[in-house]
């Protein structure tokens, strides 16, 4: 990914350190990363599955304070260029795996929409050349950890499901980008029936509160 008038002259989408200076194995000879060693060595990589309420969640990375600095600036400061950095690693394989599912992304009310004037989830998947869509809206913008857990309960009157809106004869892949309580994910669940859930990043006290339900696959579905 090039942040660069020149077309041969490409950089790290986070500190801008110009790319060609990397000799890494990985780079030279397995992927071409949108981001350098240095940046990337700060991503925590999770890749585990837990089991809830029946339904396989795969989350990809644990979501720290350098994780939220990050997607501040993408999605909060609008720099939506930054939008490979977060499945460019793994676009072989997640074009390969997630063609069979229909990709369902959680919704963002129309309030931040506005506000941003993009799709966080939308670009995300985009840039690895994957449809996604949206079945669902929230009613008023909710941002969870703003709210107590009673609050958090009654995110059924927020999130509700389109009246018309088709849904393809394939199984459904429910996507997040950041998994903070699970609450909307729940309720996600509960209007789309999804075969599996994805998420980029689950916040680590997720992690933590949901350690009894992590599975163990020899061969995993995404990575």
């Amino acid at each position: 990914m090039c942040r660069s008038a020149l077309p041969d002259e490409c950089f790290c989408l986070d500190c801008l350190r110009p790319l060609d200076e990397e000799t890494t194995f990985t780079r030279m000879f397995l992927n071409d990363d949108v981001l350098c060693s240095s940046c990337r060595s700060k991503w925590l990589e999770h890749k585990k599955i837990y089991n809830i309420n029946g339904i396989n969640y795969h989350v990809l990375y644990e979501y720290d304070e350098n994780l939220e600095s990050f997607f501040f600036r993408y999605k909060e400061q609008r720099d939506i260029v930054l939008a490979p950095s977060f499945l460019h690693l793994y676009k072989d394989q997640f074009q390969k795996t997630m063609k069979k599912y229909m990709v369902c992304g959680v919704c963002s009310s129309d309030e931040k929409y506005f506000q941003r004037g993009f799709l966080p989830l939308e670009e995300i998947f985009n840039s690895i050349n994957i449809k996604i869509y949206f079945p669902l809206y929230k009613a008023l913008d909710f941002k969870q950890s703003k709210h107590s857990k009673k609050e958090r309960a009654q995110i059924e009157k927020i999130i509700q499901r389109k009246n018309i809106y088709p849904i393809a004869l394939k199984n459904i892949l429910l996507v997040d980008d950041v998994l903070t309580t699970g609450a909307t994910l729940h309720r996600s669940c509960e209007l789309l029936k999804p075969s599996a859930v994805f998420v980029i990043a689950a916040h680590s006290l997720w992690i933590k509160e949901n350690k009894p339900y992590e599975q163990v696959e020899k061969k995993h579905t995404f990575w």
